[in-house]
Order: C-alpha cells, then sequence, then structure tokens
C-alpha cells in the first residue's frame, strides 16, 4: 500500500524533484521491504531532513564517509509504514495516519512536535490525521487492517476516538489507553454493541489459542517436578522449515516470513557465490538482506531448493536465509510470482498475469 501511495503521489508535479535547497527528493518512500543497504540510505535521508537541528548523519559521497548536518528542508512528504514509530528521532509538523490501536496512534503521534525549532505558521500545533475506515452498513469495515491489529482492539480504539476533540500528550496518554484495554469497559455506543461482542469473541479465542502455544513451547521451571519427563523442544526458530508453532517465539503473528538475500544481476556477477565464507563477504551478503512475509509467495521460496546455498549452512547469519539472484531486468520468476527490486520503491512482489502485492 504504501508502494503505491508513492507510486500515485510520484506522478503528481508538486511532489516531483528535489527540495528548495538540497540534493535529496521532495517525496521518499521507507518501509521495511527494501533490502538493508537500500533502507539504511534512505534511513540517512530521513535523519538528515526530519532529525533534530545540530545533529551530524554520518554518508557515504563518491565512496568516502562523510557528515551531513540535518538541514530541514521548506517543503518535504515521507511515505512510511509502522517502522517509524520506534527508533527513529524524527520530527513532523504534520502526519496522517492510517487508523490502528489507540497505543500505536500515541506512538506514532509522538513523532509530531518532537524538536524545539521554529514551525510554519500553518502548524502551531501537531496535527494528526487519522484516516476514516471504510463504512459497511454504516459500521467500521477496518479490511486489510484487520489482518495487521485485532479487530476489537481496532473497534474499541476507534469509538474512543468518536468521543475526543483534541488528544493532550502526554497528560491522556494513560486515560486512552486503560479506556481501550480495559477488559471489563462495556461498549460505549449501542449501535456497534453486536459486532463488539463478536469481534471480543474472536480476540478471546486468539488469545487462548496464543496461550496454548506459549504454554507447549515454555521452558520448564528448574524445580518443576515433570522437568526430567517432558520432552524438551530444541527449537531453531528461524529455520522456516521449522513448523509455524515452533518458529519465531517472539513474533506474534500468523504470517510466514523468510529472510533473503537479494542480488542484482551485477551483483552477483562479480561474486564468487560458493566460495568459502569469509567476514567481508558475510557482510556484502547481510547488507542485501530483507524479509518477506506473503502468503504464497513466502512457503514458495522456502520449498524452493534452487534458492538454498550450501555453503552458507555452516554460517549462524546466513544458514536459513535463500538467495535471489535476479536477472538483467532486476527480476526473478519464483513459481507463480515474480519478485523485482526498484530502486525507489524496493522489493515488489506481483503474481504472474496479476497485479502488484
Amino acid at each position: 500500500r504504501s508502494q503505491d501511495i508513492y507510486d500515485l503521489l510520484s506522478k503528481d508535479k508538486f511532489f516531483q524533484g528535489n527540495d528548495d535547497f538540497d540534493d535529496l527528493p521532495k517525496l521518499d518512500l521507507l518501509h521495511s521491504r527494501f533490502r538493508f543497504c537500500d533502507r539504511d540510505e534512505i534511513e540517512k535521508r530521513v535523519r538528515i531532513r526530519f532529525g533534530k537541528a545540530g545533529d551530524k548523519i554520518k554518508v557515504e559521497e563518491n565512496g568516502k564517509d562523510v557528515e551531513r548536518e540535518v538541514k530541514r528542508p521548506k517543503c518535504a512528504v515521507l511515505i512510511a509504514t509502522q517502522i517509524i514509530e520506534q527508533s527513529l528521532d524524527i520530527d513532523f509538523d504534520l502526519m496522517i495516519s492510517d487508523h490502528a490501536p489507540i497505543d500505536l496512534l500515541l506512538q506514532r503521534a509522538g513523532r509530531l512536535f518532537r524538536h524545539e525549532r521554529v514551525r510554519p505558521s500553518e502548524f502551531n500545533q501537531a496535527e494528526l490525521w487519522i484516516i476514516q475506515p471504510e463504512m459497511k452498513e454504516d459500521l467500521s469495515d477496518f479490511g486489510v487492517h484487520g489482518y495487521v491489529y485485532d479487530e476489537h482492539i481496532l473497534l474499541r480504539s476507534w469509538l474512543e476516538l468518536q468521543s475526543i476533540e483534541q488528544i493532550e500528550i502526554p497528560g491522556e496518554i494513560e486515560r486512552l489507553i486503560e479506556a481501550v484495554y480495559d477488559k471489563k469497559r462495556d461498549c460505549s455506543d449501542e449501535e456497534y454493541q453486536t459486532r463488539w461482542n463478536e469481534t471480543k469473541t474472536d480476540m478471546s479465542k486468539k488469545l487462548g489459542e496464543k496461550r496454548m502455544k506459549a504454554k507447549a513451547c515454555r521452558i520448564t521451571d528448574a524445580h518443576d517436578e515433570d522437568l526430567f519427563e517432558n520432552v524438551i523442544l530444541q527449537l531453531d526458530e528461524d529455520n522456516p522449515e521449522t513448523h509455524k508453532t515452533f518458529q519465531a517465539l517472539t513474533r506474534d503473528t500468523d504470517l510466514p516470513s523468510v529472510s533473503i538475500v537479494v542480488l542484482t544481476y551485477e551483483e552477483a556477477k562479480n561474486i564468487d557465490l560458493d566460495a568459502k565464507l569469509n567476514d567481508e563477504m558475510k557482510e556484502f551478503l547481510l547488507r542485501r538482506e530483507a524479509k518477506i512475509s506473503k502468503l504464497g509467495l513466502t512457503n514458495k521460496i522456502i520449498a524452493d531448493e534452487n534458492l538454498k546455498q550450501k555453503n552458507w549452512k555452516n554460517s549462524a547469519l546466513l544458514r536459513h536465509h535463500r538467495l535471489l539472484k535476479l536477472d538483467e531486468n532486476n527480476e526473478i520468476i519464483i513459481g507463480n510470482f515474480k519478485v523485482s527490486l526498484d530502486k525507489n520503491l524496493g522489493i515488489l512482489t506481483e503474481k504472474t498475469g496479476g497485479k502488484n502485492e
């Protein structure tokens, strides 16, 4: 979705070209489906334009490491996914966000008015615009967002937002989070009562399944009388071939994922991929790492024996990665999917004969 929005805005003349007094593009895109080396470059650009005044960012120019001072442009737009909620110390005047659980919306709002500086006259206070979910039979339909976040929490968050006009941060953070996550609180809108009950039941069911999953995989207490009776599973949770019940137990998601190394045609042509791995080669490969969580495609990547590198199996860092070598057009066909690499959009996946996904 972020790729589609970037593609749409980039066709508008207003967003084309560089900003007024720098060589950086007026419109930028940041999401997790960039290779690490490309994402790192974008993050540095983002920090240069939206970071704290006075900070200096290390970048590479003409093969040399240099420092560039944060220099805020007159106008710049960043399209990003939820990865900007954390880690990056950046500051915006205006944010437009899809609907999300209230705690994550507050986390995003923390990227507004973050630094002390002179603001444009049009923005004398922080503004967060939340896109209203589609309405289905006069009730909110969270669509694909219901796959990313729990629908009951989305509904509770949306109803709570309807009752307020302005949010005071940090004063109201605790109250808002308690209002959404308090299990004893009842539905505040009779019109949504049926939907409330349905989504609450679904959430309780999912939580029960997660508890059972955690119970099956937890580490037995040292003083447990059944310590030597129970089977202790030696889990290899980063192995994409391990049953999903035991995969990546720290990640709360049902979507399968796989780590990939994506090499362009020129990159693959200039290195010996079958040679013994040394530290320099490992660093080179890991800087071209990305993660794919895509139903259908992920399973095809995992199952494809041609994407495994035998000389990676003894490397703790690379043994579960799959190698995607792109052709002269920066593409590779995997089953009924085409995976390609675009400088501005990142990694694109497309069903052959279908549309971008």
